[in-house]
């Protein structure tokens, strides 16, 4: 087996420092990445030197069992407690809470995660929000997602897209889940299984897609078929906030949200990717729940070298992150200044 070089979090030099910030290749096209590792470190190695560990490990993706995955649902009625739908089992349908006039919220985790993931933007949208008619459904693809290699489980997201979207078919079939108010919501890894599932629904086009610092790792820009793309949905938004390192960095959405530049996130130290890479899910979950429109207000900037600046300026209009009513007005690069500390938002600029 090849020698890998092993990178602590601390050794954010071996990334390279530029101005006080990460710096990496523009196109993110690298030959050799970072990999996680459950133990907080890095593994530096090519591609087929992560697919030889997965193999030799016995974790190849291609062995896992999918059909373990599973949907949890959360309703008004029970906001805490969900009930499992199961697929082809109208029975488990009909025992739960499903309410096919109310708009229908996907949450998919990211690796390591769970389906108890979805807490912050289930209370943000069933307790805190102020319309509270939601069908909240938490993907619960664990039996794969927590595998102690990364690469198992970043191999795997397309086929975990796949059957949810065969799920969202089903529930479209049997429950009249509507297509145009479906948003699906992915952290980390999550956001490309997200993607993954706007590629292959069949019945309709998903909606609106939101990427939470999409997962960098094995994921090539500029191959946007095998990763969360504009194009797979109405609206794809993504809010990156650990790009080049744990996330990506060029922008991927339909409409890209920068918070603080994007790459670290103030009250995360340099050296704590996870935390910038959190940080996403804490600002959505804020938002969702911020009554007020001029909460995380973002400037539209004219390309990612303004971006880069925070040279945006004033430019008109401006949209909030998380708003549900981007859909129609968000397009492009956004850029935004947030607290260290909750609450984030930042009420004026």
């Amino acid at each position: 087996m090849k020698q890998h070089v092993v990178l602590a979090l601390a050794a954010t030099v071996v990334l390279g420092l530029t101005k006080g910030v990460l710096s990496f290749p523009t196109e993110q096209e690298e030959t050799i990445w970072p990999i996680p590792q459950y133990n907080g470190t890095f593994l530096w190695m090519t591609e087929d030197q992560a697919i030889e560990e997965a193999n030799l490990a016995k974790e190849d993706g291609s062995r896992q069992t999918f059909d373990k995955i599973k949907f949890f649902l959360y309703t008004a009625a029970n906001p805490t407690k969900p009930t499992e739908i199961i697929k082809d089992d109208p029975e488990s349908l009909a025992r739960s809470n499903f309410d096919f006039k109310n708009p229908t919220r996907f949450w998919i985790h990211g690796w390591g995660g769970g389906y108890k993931a979805v807490e912050p933007v289930r209370d943000a949208l069933l307790l805190n929000g102020t319309n509270k008619q939601y069908n909240i459904i938490s993907v619960d693809w664990t039996v794969y997602s927590t595998s102690t290699m990364y690469i198992s489980s970043q191999r795997s997201c397309p086929k975990a897209g796949k059957i949810i979207a065969e799920f969202i078919d089903w529930m479209h079939n049997e429950a009249k889940l509507s297509f145009d108010t479906l948003a699906i919501y992915g952290h980390s890894l999550g956001a490309h299984v997200a993607g993954f599932t706007g590629k292959t629904v069949k019945r309709g086009k998903v909606h609106t897609i939101v990427g939470l610092d999409p997962a960098m790792p094995l994921f090539r820009f500029k191959n946007s078929e095998k990763r969360l793309a504009s194009t797979d949905a109405v609206y794809v938004e993504t809010i990156q906030t650990n790009g080049g390192v744990l996330g990506f960095y060029n922008p991927i959405g339909k409409a890209t949200f920068y918070p603080n530049g994007g790459q670290a996130q103030p009250g995360c130290s340099k050296e704590d990717f996870f935390c910038s890479h959190g940080r996403s899910v804490e600002y959505f979950a804020e938002a969702l729940s911020q009554e007020k429109k001029n909460a995380f207000v973002a400037v539209e900037c004219s390309d990612l070298e303004s971006m880069e600046k925070a040279n945006c300026g004033k430019r008109l209009p401006r949209v909030r992150l998380g708003d549900p009513n981007n859909a129609k007005k968000a397009k492009g690069i956004y850029y935004l200044s947030t607290n260290s500390e909750a609450p984030y938002s930042i009420k004026k600029l």
